[in-house]
């Protein structure tokens, strides 16, 4: 994509130390590597913080409120808080809902079981016999933004006293909880102090969240005894808080783990797990990730989980057998890992007694449900707040690869494959109301129309399938952005055209799509050019580089996940034949890991270690300037990669200039659709730092960056507002440097990242 560019693409190992001079820099082709942290303006972030409703949280507060104080359920109060997320506006609006509610002198909310003249108390039966008051707390929340959310949570409710029997309830549609006072004894709360113990809203509940509503409801229950009132509690809402956080890379990608050549356990002391399924996943932890893609179905002995396993003796017949069994049970109860991506294969698919290539008739749609049903059963039924999602394997060349099929028949058994898949979820989630493990069904593709896989067969399933059937959550599996430097920049434009055919979701509207499998082969990357590196650091860099830059792109394209492949390789370069039980060699396989055969870490393993702890808010349009092409470098000059842990991804590139004006270093920075944005660079100063200005494709913006300071240290700016880019594509961002404080030593410049942010 980018082999008109003089210089192809370059970067910079975060680990060793590389001096780039011009010359070299016109061989080698692609170096790079992405990043952690990200300095962005406030205004245009969410971070962690709270929202609070109620008295001296508006002007309005408790104080003006119309309350009832017998009769009828009535709403008593609406109050709306908007923030600002990368995707959009967050809009959290609570409504009170509050019958025989008092309004204490103080201005709280206040609610008292049991007394006054609509009591009703009578009997012996706490239970049905109580006149219990109550307050419904419903919050909405909506936006655009609402995915960005990681975790939320209730708090700050006061009360005034609260007896043994009193409840405290929530729920989403889905699930509910009742948090009971101990069972002996009266607890009396000062007025003010927080209910701690009150945080029913949990991670993965909010993480699937698009728009939609939260109730929490306080009953002040009456203690009875032989009819009459023993103990009467009083509630006080002084204002209710929510806490919430944006969401973490480490909740978005993923990695996945199958097919394994090879294991680690036996020399890596620090790895305890002892079969090859749940090494995988102690290594997928150890990284910083919670979310991790496994496969189940008939190849799980022969192919996918080999190595220090203990399989039943008897062969597993079905998904929930197999789920059932002890490495995949140890695998969902791991705590750490809350999100598993799983490529569900039937066991009454395929060679099995479904066919969906000829069609599916109703007794074939009855075993895939019954199959998937029970699956999803056992999982809703035995784990709890974990996120489980159910897909088919690459849809496009299951639908290819096995000889000719009559195309009017293969469309409509694969599409009643699908929502048959997608039936059995719904109706097994239908029937587990009170889990609170989420489930959903995705459908998988890994072919698009040219210019994206230009060398693909001429049947695309998101054409002629996909808009006609109705999951939860679509997945791209692409393999045609990690081969040669250059096309990881498509991604962008994919999800685009992915939006265009894939249905919404119930659950998720708009925003359900995510990339199920992505990658960069270290022993077989090449260059732009398509020609093959010189070196092995040259392949690895071009690893890094080419998987950060696909993560970028589908942050920017909003992907709910994004799923590297793989921990350990499963493929065989060359003339290398796989056979166990002799493990394969770094050499023998084509560098699709994490970990390397040998036990050794690549540097994309570092690259995802130091940004799997940011939030997507603040990662989103960020351009580590390691990672990106480096176009051009002024001749007689050199590019340093420095490390420095202060460098939002552990380092920066420095330009070693010794003049102004024809000193420059210039990158290429893939803008993913045309739009007018804000360029915002971080840099740090120094006792020899220059001046430089930003070029971008040839035109001086902004004003000039004096990076000249006694001591080092690292400073976000906004260089120029209102910067509008006609058109997506590589842009050339120049960083020139110009005469020099007078106070500096030198003209070096010391760049970090540049942000987009999208007006």
């Amino acid at each position: 994509m980018h082999s008109n560019t003089p210089m192809g693409r370059i970067g910079i190992t975060p680990t060793r130390s590389s001096r780039i001079t011009a010359q070299e820099a016109l061989r080698l082709a692609s170096f790079c590597l992405l990043s952690s942290s990200v300095f962005c303006a406030a205004a245009s972030n969410l971070s962690a913080a709270e929202v609070v409703f109620g008295e001296s949280a508006t002007s309005t507060g408790w104080n003006t409120l119309g309350v009832a104080t017998s009769g009828p359920a009535q709403q008593v109060a609406t109050f709306t808080d908007t923030t600002t997320s990368s995707k959009g506006p967050i809009i959290f609006e609570l409504s009170i809902d509050a019958p025989n509610t008092i309004k204490a002198a103080e201005g709280d909310l206040k609610i008292k079981g049991g007394s006054g003249g609509s009591r009703i108390d009578s009997g012996t039966d706490w239970s049905t016999d109580a006149d219990d008051e109550w307050v419904l707390l419903t919050l909405n929340i909506s936006g655009a933004g609402a995915q960005d959310l990681a975790s939320l949570s209730f708090g700050g409710i006061s009360l005034l006293t609260a007896n043994r029997y009193d409840e405290v309830e929530f729920s989403d549609g889905s699930t509910s909880h009742t948090e009971n006072w101990p069972d002996t004894g009266f607890l009396t709360y000062a007025s003010g102090s927080p209910l701690e113990t009150l945080t029913p809203l949990s991670l993965n509940n909010v993480g699937n969240l698009g728009d939609g509503s939260w109730q929490l409801k306080l009953t002040a229950r009456d203690f009875l005894y032989n009819g009459s009132v023993q103990q009467t509690t009083e509630f006080r809402i002084a204002q209710v808080k929510l806490n919430y956080e944006p969401k973490r890379l480490s909740d978005v990608i993923g990695v996945a783990h199958a097919g394994a050549k090879y294991y680690v356990s036996d020399t890596d002391s620090t790895l305890t797990s002892v079969d090859s399924l749940n090494e995988g996943a102690e290594q997928i932890k150890r990284l910083g990730s919670s979310v991790m893609k496994v496969f189940m179905g008939k190849n799980y002995e022969a192919k996918n989980y080999v190595w220090n396993m203990s399989w039943p003796a008897t062969p597993v017949n079905s998904l929930v057998e197999l789920a059932q069994t002890t490495h995949f049970s140890d695998l969902f109860s791991r705590p750490g890992i809350h999100t598993f991506v799983i490529d569900a294969h039937s066991f009454k698919v395929g060679k099995g007694a479904v066919k969906w290539k000829d069609g599916m008739t109703s007794s074939e749609v009855q075993l895939v449900e019954t199959e998937i049903y029970d699956l999803v059963v056992h999982l809703r039924n035995t784990y709890s707040d974990k996120t489980f999602i159910l897909q088919n394997w690459e849809g496009d060349n299951a639908y290819s690869g096995y000889g000719e099929v009559d195309d009017s028949i293969a469309e409509l058994g694969m599409i009643a494959w699908f929502n048959a898949r997608q039936d059995a979820i719904d109706d097994a989630k239908a029937a587990t109301p009170n889990s609170t493990t989420k489930v959903w069904g995705a459908i998988e593709f890994n072919w698009l129309p040219q210019p994206y896989y230009p060398d693909a067969k001429v049947h695309y399933i998101i054409d002629t399938v996909i808009p006609s059937t109705y999951a939860d959550l679509y997945s791209l599996s692409s393999w045609s952005t990690g081969k040669n430097n250059g096309n990881e920049d498509n991604i962008f434009a994919m999800f685009e055209y992915m939006d265009s055919k894939c249905p919404d979701s119930a659950a998720f509207g708009s925003d359900n799509l995510y990339l199920g499998e992505f990658g960069a082969a270290e022993n077989q990357i090449t260059d732009t050019d398509g020609s093959a590196f010189a070196t092995a650091l040259e392949r690895e860099h071009a690893q890094v580089g080419a998987s950060a830059r696909q993560v970028e792109q589908a942050l920017l394209a909003g992907a709910r996940y994004i799923l590297f492949w793989c921990v350990y390789d499963n493929e065989e370069k060359g003339t290398y034949a796989f056979s166990y039980p002799t493990e394969a060699e770094n050499d023998d396989l084509k560098g699709l890991w994490l970990v390397r055969p040998d036990g050794t870490f690549p540097e994309v393993y570092d690259y995802f270690s130091r940004i799997l702890s940011t939030s997507v808010d603040d990662y989103i349009g960020v351009y580590e300037i390691e990672h990106q092409g480096l176009e051009e470098v002024s001749v007689g000059d050199s590019v340093v990669k420095e490390s420095n842990a202060a460098a939002s991804a552990g380092s920066l590139c420095q330009l070693e200039a010794d003049a102004a004006y024809t000193d420059h270093m210039i990158f290429g920075i893939n803008v993913p659709e045309a739009g007018t944005y804000d360029v915002e660079v971080s840099y740090k100063t120094a006792p020899d730092a220059g001046v430089f200005r930003l070029f971008i494709s040839g035109t001086g913006v902004g004003d000039s960056v004096d990076c000249y300071s006694s001591s080092e240290r690292f400073v976000t700016s906004m260089v120029v507002q209102s910067q509008t880019f006609t058109s997506a594509g590589v842009k050339n961002f120049k960083f020139r440097s110009i005469p020099k404080n007078a106070n500096s030593s030198g003209f070096n410049l010391y760049i970090d990242s540049v942000r987009l942010i999208k007006q």
